[in-house]
């Protein structure tokens, strides 16, 4: 991948896109919509919540007339388990519609300090959100090459998951986590979801250095040189892929 022409194809997004007068925050804690998946259209926008299975996922869709889809994933560091959409003051210069969800892990688990959208040993909860986006882009005639994923650690996870689940999509991934159980709470995690992060996997959570042969999708990872617990993460895969980390 020549990452200057991926750098320049995908400036254009950048752009000032979204009205000034729109009160995000407001929007953000609206009352939303339920909608079980069944009848769940990809039209929708503003604040709804889709329920899979018996998964409730909360989304915020930001419209736009741009058939580009930027899809940005919460991410932990929260003491409470309200409802938070990160990133949301980036759809005023996100040239598309934007659309963010949250992790239900945290609602579901008290406590929980990262979720990974990880789901339970049975369902991966990612595996639910691309089947959302796929409706989203069905509805709405946009491309899998049009779809940029967005998230920083454990959102970076996700992210990183979405892109290379989604064939030929894009991931911005920032100080992720590549490998859950090299993480700072997987201890916690453990304990709490009673979920081995160690154990057999059907969906390929465990690690995601499978993305490495995905030659479909983009991958762009920023992550902390200086920070010992990036460098768990990245390090000994990156010399083993022979990238050179700057």
């Amino acid at each position: 991948l020549n990452m200057f022409n991926f750098q320049k194809s995908i400036q254009k997004s950048f752009l000032l896109n979204t009205p000034k007068d729109i009160d995000f925050r407001k929007l953000a804690t609206s009352e939303p919509l339920k909608i079980n998946f069944k009848n769940f259209l990809g039209s929708e926008c503003g604040r709804f919540d889709v329920k899979y299975n018996n998964t409730n996922f909360e989304c915020l869709l930001i419209d736009s007339n741009v058939k580009r889809l930027f899809v940005c994933f919460s991410a932990a560091g929260r003491k409470k388990q309200d409802t938070l959409f990160q990133r949301l003051g980036w759809c005023r210069q996100l040239n598309g519609i934007c659309l963010y969800i949250e992790d239900p892990m945290y609602k579901e688990n008290k406590g929980l300090e990262c979720g990974w959208f990880y789901g339970t040993e049975k369902e991966s909860y990612l595996v639910h959100v691309n089947k959302i986006i796929e409706k989203i882009l069905q509805e709405r005639s946009i491309n899998s090459q049009d779809v940029v994923f967005l998230g920083s650690s454990s959102a970076g996870y996700a992210a990183l998951y979405s892109a290379n689940l989604l064939q030929g999509s894009i991931a911005y991934a920032y100080n992720p986590q590549i490998t859950p159980k090299n993480w700072l709470d997987a201890d916690n995690f453990q304990r709490i979801t009673k979920i081995n992060l160690d154990g057999q996997d059907a969906f390929n959570r465990k690690s995601l250095k499978n993305i490495a042969e995905n030659n479909k999708s983009k991958f762009l990872i920023f992550y902390n040189l200086a920070s010992k617990h990036d460098q768990k993460q990245f390090n000994p895969w990156f010399d083993e892929l022979g990238i050179k980390k700057n």
